[in-house]
């Protein structure tokens, strides 16, 4: 039998060293344990953003740029995959051996 595994949203393109940095404007203030994704859900054959738990308010923030980022076509959105190793600043799931598995915009 074969297992299914979690799907997570990126958005931008997976780091090179499976790293996120933290930033504060424009500033990198500090890194991440690994990759910062969002999990994600199937709703009416969507994928979708599932909010983290406890909800932060930097969340929006975050949500508000990346959503305009791939309006604009700066910021691609990826469904991923791949091995939690945390929480991240805003509660969102860290991941190392990340793999995309489809562009999503």
């Amino acid at each position: 039998m074969q297992t299914i595994r979690k799907r997570y949203i990126r958005f931008g393109d997976i780091p090179e060293n499976e790293v996120s940095g933290v930033w504060c404007d424009t500033i990198k203030v500090r890194e991440e344990k690994g990759v910062s994704v969002y999990d994600a859900v199937m709703i009416d054959n969507q994928w979708r953003v599932l909010l983290p738990h406890t909800l932060k308010k930097e969340v929006g923030f975050d949500l508000y740029n990346f959503i305009g980022g791939t309006e604009n076509g700066n910021i691609p959105m990826y469904l991923v995959e791949g091995d939690e190793v945390g929480k991240g600043s805003t509660n969102e799931p860290l991941l190392k051996n990340v793999r995309i598995i489809q562009k999503l915009l």
